[in-house]
C-alpha cells in the first residue's frame, strides 16, 4: 500500500470518515452490494454518509441495528430501541439500494423491526436468492450445512473473513463489506475507530 494510501485511511479513520479504495469510488453504485452488522447509534452518521458515497443497489444488515442499546438485557429499552432503530432503516430507505435485507441478532426485536420496515425485508437466518447468488444471511458466524457463495453474517469477531470451502465468509462486524456483484470483488471498509466503544463492550472475543 502506498504511503499516501496509509496516510489517507488513517486519517479517515481519525474523522470517522470511511476510506474508499479508488477502484471501489470509482465503482457504480448498480455493481454494489453493502453488508454490516452490530451498528451502535454513533455510527449512524458514518453509515448515511458511506452510503451516499456508494450508492449502493443492495444493503444487507445482519442484526444488532442498535448495537449500543443491549435489548436482550434490558427490555425496558424497548421504545428508544425503537426510535433508535427507525433512525437507521430511514438512512436505508431513503437510499437508492433497490434491494433492503435485515436480519433480527440477539439484540434486536423483531417484532418491532417489522413494524418499522416500509420496503425492506426481515428475513429468517439462512439461505437466500440475492444479486444471482446463493447468499447465507446470519447474525452468527456458526459453521453452515448448506452451500453459500456468500456468507454474511456478524455477532463476533470470530470467524473472521475469509474463503472457505464452500465460498466467501464475510465478518460484518468487525468492517463494513462492500461486494462488487458483478465480478465477486470484495472490499472491506473500517468503521470508525471508536466502533468498539460505542458497542459498550471492550475489545474481547465476547458475542456482541
Amino acid at each position: 500500500m502506498a504511503l499516501g494510501e496509509i496516510v489517507s485511511r488513517s486519517v479517515n479513520r481519525l474523522v470517522s470518515r470511511a476510506h474508499l479504495p479508488r477502484r471501489l469510488a470509482e465503482t457504480p453504485g448498480d455493481r454494489l452490494l453493502l453488508h454490516v452488522s452490530d451498528t451502535p447509534y454513533e455510527i449512524y452518521g458514518f453509515l448515511r454518509v458511506l452510503i451516499r458515497r456508494l450508492q449502493p443497489a443492495i444493503i444487507v444488515h445482519t442484526g444488532d441495528l442498535v448495537d449500543d442499546m443491549k435489548l436482550e438485557y434490558d427490555v425496558q429499552k424497548t421504545q428508544r430501541y425503537a426510535k433508535r432503530a427507525a433512525e437507521l432503516i430511514r438512512v436505508f430507505e431513503e437510499s437508492p439500494a433497490a434491494d433492503i435485507y435485515i436480519t433480527a441478532g440477539n439484540h434486536d426485536d423483531p417484532d418491532v423491526l417489522q413494524s418499522l420496515l416500509r420496503r425492506s425485508l426481515l428475513l429468517p437466518a439462512g439461505l437466500h436468492p440475492i444479486a444471482n447468488r446463493k447468499v447465507w444471511i446470519d447474525h452468527y458466524g456458526d459453521v453452515r450445512s448448506a452451500r453459500a457463495e456468500w456468507d454474511l453474517f456478524g455477532h463476533e469477531r470470530t470467524p473472521p473473513s475469509g474463503p472457505t470451502d464452500q465460498g466467501l465468509r464475510l465478518n460484518g462486524l468487525t468492517h463494513a463489506n462492500v461486494i462488487d456483484v458483478s465480478v465477486s470483488w470484495v472490499y472491506h471498509v473500517e468503521y470508525p475507530m471508536d466502533v468498539d466503544r460505542y458497542r459498550r463492550l471492550e475489545r474481547s472475543t465476547r458475542g456482541m
